[in-house]
């Protein structure tokens, strides 16, 4: 894949083009937090880099503050890939993951509830992300 490619991800659905979605992609999503991306495997096949050089899965997860707070969708690690351009294509590829995730995770993001009640959870999360 090349960079331009991934920078045009943008949604869930574009990962079809490129055969991602049913055979790569794994994810886990919920009001407590979560995670979304590919293996280490897939990763190192996919843009020859060595799978020591990279974290278990490549991707983006969010972590639970408890109290029904979702942290900042924060992206793997990629300080030990030593090829500058395939560091800056891992680095695009997470960001990529976590436009994805926080599609997935909408459900869980809006202030008010269809009834009409305030979605605490939700504002408490969202405000975070805002000032982080």
């Amino acid at each position: 894949m090349t960079l331009k490619q991934i920078k045009a991800i943008q949604a869930i659905a574009d990962l079809q083009e490129y055969h991602l979605l049913e055979i790569y992609l794994d994810y886990d999503i919920s009001h407590r937090g979560g995670t979304l991306g590919f293996s280490r495997k897939f990763i190192s096949e996919t843009f020859n880099i060595p799978e020591e050089q990279l974290t278990k899965k490549v991707g983006c997860y969010v972590n639970y503050l408890g109290g029904g707070i979702r942290d900042k969708i924060r992206t793997s690690d990629t300080h030990l890939i030593t090829n500058k351009t395939k560091k800056k294509k891992i680095e695009e590829f997470c960001l990529m993951c976590k436009r994805i995730y926080l599609e997935l995770e909408d459900d869980y993001n809006h202030e008010e509830y269809p009834d009409g009640d305030t979605n605490w959870d939700a504002m408490a999360t969202n405000s975070l992300r805002r000032h982080v």
